[in-house]
């Protein structure tokens, strides 16, 4: 009983962990992603301004 109890407890310390690490994971792709548009858009205003 007692063995079984620790083992649920590093379960959900492990699924927490993991958890964690898939939000941490999300959130960088997200900013990689916004780092991109944002790269992106100012290359398209600086040839816009370029053009005019």
């Amino acid at each position: 009983m007692i063995f079984y109890c620790g083992q649920t407890e590093a379960s959900d310390i492990i699924n927490r962990h993991n958890y964690d690490w898939f939000i941490m994971k999300v959130a960088s792709m997200y900013v990689l992603y916004f780092d991109f548009l944002a790269l992106t858009l100012r290359q398209l205003m600086m040839k816009g301004y370029d053009q005019l």
